[in-house]
């Protein structure tokens, strides 16, 4: 005796069976192509800041829209760049109310690009240094209103940065 769903193979020839498999593989490529394209856009985009080494042996670190209020890692990952091309970075973390002093190296010269984005750039030698003074959240002295706060400090140097003294 043969079944109802038997019969109904031998009908279609087992047909229904190999267009589901293959809605299901096409809905499973539809999904990964999906996932692609989304994920490609955001590997496209223009970074912040970009670092080349040039044949005269300067180097020149070229910034545009870098959230200079954003997050620590932005900085860490541009130093970690200039560092890898043989020049000085240095990060420094600022105690909770307390500051370096003012005057620890003359600022490099910024050139600004003439394209409207907002970007510019510093052309360093072995003798600058890329200067981030971190500050760090805690509690600050009496009498100010805000009670914690964090925020970054970056510029470049010509030549040697001066220690910290924080005060």
């Amino acid at each position: 005796m043969r079944s109802w769903r038997t019969m109904e193979a031998e009908r279609t020839g087992g047909r229904r069976r190999r267009v589901q498999k293959r809605f299901v593989w096409g809905l499973a490529a539809a999904a990964i192509a999906a996932g692609v394209t989304v994920a490609v856009p955001n590997g496209t985009q223009t970074p912040a800041y970009a670092v080349e080494k040039n044949p005269d042996g300067t180097l020149t670190v070229s910034l545009r829209d870098l959230d200079w209020s954003g997050g620590p890692q932005q900085f860490r990952q541009l130093a970690d760049r200039i560092r890898a091309a043989g020049f000085t970075a240095v990060i420094d973390k600022i105690p909770p109310g307390k500051h370096c002093r003012l005057d620890r190296g003359e600022l490099l010269d910024q050139q600004r690009s003439g394209d409207g984005t907002g970007g510019y750039k510093y052309v360093m030698t072995h003798a600058d240094a890329f200067l981030v003074e971190e500050h760090l959240p805690g509690p600050l002295r009496k009498g100010t209103a805000v009670q914690y706060a964090h925020y970054f400090k970056p510029s470049f140097i010509k030549g040697p940065v001066k220690p910290c003294d924080a005060a």
